[in-house]
């Protein structure tokens, strides 16, 4: 199999999964968000999983500022003060983990809530002849 098919194959198999769209983070006035994926240093490699977010706002005010622009301006001082702020985001694999466990404890959760009612009704049934 030459590269240009294996390649074909990747994004068949990508096409073929399910999106799924996760909570990570919900930003809070005066927030910063976007800036994990710029790198300030040079000696940071360029294999680092950053993973793919996107910003969804409910009607919010949003400066939006290109991040060339931004790096273009910015001091030293500038800089650094975001880099305090700014929150790593866990990577896919990372991701997928937490999905599936917050998946098993919802399952985990219905089924208790099924037995306890079930266990109430069956209760009420069977006491309610002796009273």
């Amino acid at each position: 199999v030459d590269h240009s098919e294996q390649e074909g194959l990747k994004d068949s198999a990508r096409d073929d999964r399910e999106d799924v769209f996760v909570t990570v983070e919900k930003l809070q006035a005066r927030d910063i968000f976007g800036m994990n994926t710029i790198s300030f240093e040079e000696e940071k490699t360029s294999d680092e999983e950053v993973p793919e977010v996107a910003l969804v706002s409910r009607g919010a005010e949003i400066v939006m500022l290109s991040k060339r622009t931004y790096l273009k301006y910015a001091d030293e001082r500038d800089k650094l003060a975001v880099q305090e702020l700014i929150t790593p985001y866990p990577g896919e694999e990372q991701l997928q983990e937490n999905l599936q466990v917050q998946a098993n404890w919802d399952m985990y959760r219905h089924r208790v809530l099924e037995d306890v009612m079930y266990l109430n009704y069956a209760y009420k049934r069977t006491f309610s002849g002796l009273v």
